[in-house]
């Protein structure tokens, strides 16, 4: 190996440390060790996992359908949007703000839950 390095046969350091894994790997039995605990991890669990999310997600459009949640959460939407347009000058950029602040603070909760979902499903 030292002559190879010497000769600077390789591109880049890569393919040297490639090479060195490769001389210095050995093959070791286990006589069926590896496939045990395989078989052994939590799949059944992760799958129980997305069923309970399912039906969760399901139950809670169905409440969302059966409430009409919807009416009220446009009645609020067309209300902040009055709020606004009625706010005097002087103070009109605060309230803007705090409401981009919310709005942020609402998109960044539901792409943690989205992540945490995905985190979940793997």
């Amino acid at each position: 190996m030292e002559e190879i390095k010497n000769n600077n046969m390789f591109s880049n350091d890569e393919e040297l440390v490639e090479l060195f894994f490769n001389e210095q790997k050995t093959e070791i039995a286990d006589d069926g060790f590896t496939h045990r605990v395989v078989s052994h991890l939590p799949g059944q669990s992760s799958r129980l996992n997305h069923i309970w999310t399912t039906i969760c997600i399901v139950l809670t459009i169905a409440a969302v359908i059966l409430s009409r949640a919807w009416e009220a959460a446009w009645g609020m939407l067309r209300g902040l949007i009055a709020d606004v347009a009625t706010i005097d000058a002087p103070s009109a950029p605060m309230v803007v703000v705090m409401y981009l602040v919310l709005l942020g603070f609402a998109v960044v909760g539901c792409l943690g839950l989205l992540s945490a979902e995905r985190k979940l499903a793997l």
